[in-house]
């Protein structure tokens, strides 16, 4: 069995005081771009805003984010090319640690080594 705070009576109260105080407290439009401003009512209230920018924020998967990051790292070898014929290469401490890791899991599955776990 698991314990969720946000299940309980507590929980479920503190939410709902949350989403009270999102709708009381307003952002006067002088604090705001102009994207956010509310030209009939002079501002926003935090739950509009809440709102306004969740509508606005896509989620990339890992693939999406490796795919750009690979897109940047190319254009700036390229440029580095360019500039003086010499590619100095980016690395990732933790990403090649990771995979280094997989490589002697999937060897070790593999039956290619043997690892002594003493």
């Amino acid at each position: 069995m698991t314990y969720k705070f946000e299940n309980t009576i507590g929980g479920q109260l503190l939410a709902q005081l949350r989403r009270d105080l999102m709708e009381v407290i307003e952002v006067p439009n002088h604090m705001l771009p102009e994207e956010y401003q509310n030209k009939r009512d002079g501002g926003r209230s935090l739950a509009e805003l809440d709102a306004m920018t969740t509508e606005e924020v896509e989620t990339l998967s890992e693939h999406q984010i490796e795919k750009a990051e690979k897109a940047e790292r190319v254009e700036k070898y390229r440029q580095q090319w360019e500039v003086n014929e010499e590619i100095e290469y980016d690395v990732d401490e933790y990403k090649l640690h990771r995979y280094e890791l997989a490589f002697v899991k999937g060897a070790e599955d593999a039956g290619w080594i043997e690892i002594d776990e003493e």
